[in-house]
């Protein structure tokens, strides 16, 4: 099938999926990002680098660029927090949605308020929403993210953009002095 690994970080999950035979787009934000995955792509045989393209995300779009019902499979993981709050949130969730074929399985992940973002927080703006560093030790400005108060309430955003949810997860770890507590939903779009 074909999949979109959006915000895909180094590639670890697109390129799992490639390598099991997906076709795979994979997209982020951070170029240096992409060029990572550029690089893991040249080491791999040219049938499975011809299954990959690479895509920046436009922070200025709107919506996503691509067409109704392009994808099979969608995988979206260390991301959603980043994103200012809920409504930020199921607007991408919406565009997931509209991009996902009729049967199509999606796996989401977000941050849980029980993780080093909120710990160092220095303001909460909101219910959920926190001004904190993306990444602490980095030097960068706060930014504005999202951190749902349940697994139940991220379920509820997942199915507020239309799709059925198969299952609710979570992960948790710690390294370097940050720890994570994590929701992971695996939902599809109704056939």
């Amino acid at each position: 099938g074909r999949s979109l690994d959006y915000g895909c970080g180094p590639g670890t999950n697109g390129l799992h999926l490639l390598d099991s035979g997906y076709e795979v787009l994979f997209t982020d934000v951070v170029r240096q990002a992409l060029k990572k995955v550029e690089e893991k792509l040249h080491v791999r045989p040219v049938e499975v680098r011809s299954r990959a393209t690479i895509r920046p995300v436009d922070l200025s779009a709107d919506s996503l660029p691509d067409s109704d019902q392009s994808y099979d499979y969608i995988v979206c993981m260390s991301l959603l927090s980043n994103l200012e709050g809920p409504q930020s949130i199921v607007h991408l969730l919406k565009e997931f949605f509209r991009i996902l074929r009729p049967g199509g399985k999606i796996i989401v992940d977000i941050n849980s308020e029980d993780t080093s973002y909120v710990q160092n927080a220095s303001n909460k703006v909101d219910n959920g929403v926190y001004k904190t560093l993306p990444r602490k030790g980095f030097d960068t400005e706060e930014v504005q993210m999202y951190f749902p108060e349940s697994s139940s309430m991220f379920a509820d955003m997942v199915k507020e953009a239309g799709f059925v949810v198969d299952d609710i997860g979570h992960s948790s770890f710690a390294y370097l002095g940050h720890q994570d507590y994590e929701y992971i939903v695996c939902a599809q779009k109704p056939s």
